[in-house]
């Protein structure tokens, strides 16, 4: 059975039959239409995804007004592009990996007041990495008081030194390998001593120190010996955030 997805045009651009042809050329293996000024994508249930990807005209892409009417055209999507793709996901898996996200929040602090070994920051916080020369911020992030003195944290007013755990959380299943490069070029680069990349997609995490990474799955509970006592159960809260 064939399935559709619609995408609502903004009324000044004009998609034009040739707009059409260009865009079916890159995209051979769905069928594209317009009807009542809806963007008609023709495709089989199996080639549905959380994330449907399609090649775009780059003048197309470059049309920044064109993009901001488009987002505000389509609220029930989320639309990421890159320098050839529009990315389109359902705003209810956007949802779930956001719950999912502040689960985990809820977990390490939770787990970081009970030990009173350190502080615990979401995505608003940026780290400034000297050893790379870049500011960061992770999902969610820990600093051991061993690491770094609790006085110091109150005095800085921007977080000058690597967290002691990084932990980033994958929005869109086609970052995974900018995410990865990220994790080891940027993160455990400028120091941090674990870093973990949660990826709700493929149902996985891996785990990285030094120079070495593991990868695990959902079902393996995340415990690590320099996180004293930690265990965060990603499945357990995936399964919670999607309400199953």
């Amino acid at each position: 059975m064939p399935e559709t997805l619609k995408l609502s045009i903004p009324q000044s651009f004009d998609f034009t039959p040739k707009v059409i042809e260009e865009i079916q050329l890159q995209n051979h293996k769905y069928q594209f239409g317009i009807i009542d000024n809806q963007f008609i994508i023709n495709c089989s249930k199996e080639q549905i995804t959380e994330i449907f990807e399609l090649y775009f005209p780059v003048s197309i892409l470059q049309n920044d007004d064109f993009l901001v009417a488009l987002a505000d055209e389509n609220q029930d999507y989320k639309l990421e592009v890159d320098q050839s793709k529009i990315y389109i996901s359902r705003m209810g898996t956007i949802e779930v990996i956001s719950a999912f996200t502040a689960l985990i929040i809820f977990t390490l602090t939770a787990w970081a007041r009970y030990k009173k070994n350190g502080k615990v920051y979401s995505e608003s916080a940026g780290y400034h990495l000297k050893a790379i020369g870049q500011k960061r911020c992770p999902d969610a992030s820990f600093i051991d008081f061993e690491d770094v003195a609790r006085e110091i944290l109150k005095q800085n007013k921007h977080l000058e030194h690597p967290p002691t755990l990084a932990l980033e959380v994958i929005s869109n299943e086609y970052d995974l390998p900018k995410e990865i490069q990220k994790m080891e070029k940027a993160w455990m680069k400028a120091g941090t001593k674990v870093g973990v990349l949660v990826n709700p997609y493929t149902q996985k995490y891996m785990v990285f120190e030094g120079k070495s990474k593991q990868e695990f799955d959902f079902k393996t509970v995340f415990k690590h010996q320099k996180l004293d006592e930690l265990e965060i159960d990603f499945d357990a809260l995936w399964r919670e955030a999607s309400d199953e």
